[in-house]
């Protein structure tokens, strides 16, 4: 008999498969300049003047035409590789910290809470992902609607994250009953010691 799919329970791997979707994702946006091509932007400079003639433009004109264009060139050259870089570079790190929190299996309080450090951070970064991305948007004249679906993603992890750390709480009942029991043993084989006497 299969259950229900709302009364279903989120894989443990739900969180590493959706980090994949939503890195997959951000990278095809990154090979593709972030939705900005030297088609868009002839598209963008041809628009510029509604159609006049260069040969009718003005000095203040030409002038402002190629300031606007050395922009959108820039945009290519300088601020579309940086924001590459950093874009890469949180989703490496978010990478690192999901497997180093799931990597820990806490057995001592100290161990859980170094693992929900590693998940705090892993959120901390998601919001980095968010704030970096919208940087992006705001800066290079690009269709908003193509990051729609990445900050669905980065949402969705961030939900599955805060599931999973969730989850753990039910580990410290039974960590603090496992580490009383260590410490009762402790106790006990230090009461059940002989003093030596000489």
């Amino acid at each position: 008999m299969s259950v229900l799919k709302r009364n279903q329970q989120e894989s443990d791997f739900e969180v590493y498969h959706q980090y994949h979707v939503m890195r997959r994702n951000i990278t095809e946006l990154m090979l593709h300049n972030f939705g900005f091509s030297n088609a868009k932007m002839e598209k963008m400079l041809s628009k510029y003047f509604r159609g006049k003639p260069k040969d009718k433009l003005t000095e203040q004109e030409i002038t402002s035409y190629n300031r606007y264009r050395e922009k959108l060139v820039n945009y290519i050259k300088y601020f579309i590789p940086d924001e590459r870089k950093a874009i890469t570079d949180l989703m490496r790190e978010l990478g690192k910290y999901l497997h180093t929190a799931n990597d820990i299996y806490p057995t001592y309080m100290s161990e859980l809470e170094e693992r929900r450090l590693y998940q705090e951070k892993a959120i901390g970064i998601c919001d980095a992902l968010k704030q970096e991305l919208q940087y992006a948007i705001e800066t290079i004249p690009v269709d908003i609607n193509k990051y729609t679906r990445i900050a669905e993603l980065i949402d969705r992890e961030i939900a599955l994250i805060k599931g999973w750390r969730k989850k753990d709480n039910r580990l410290v009942s039974v960590i603090a009953k496992a580490e009383a029991k260590r410490k009762e043993k402790m106790n006990k084989a230090k009461s059940d010691e002989k003093p030596d006497i000489k």
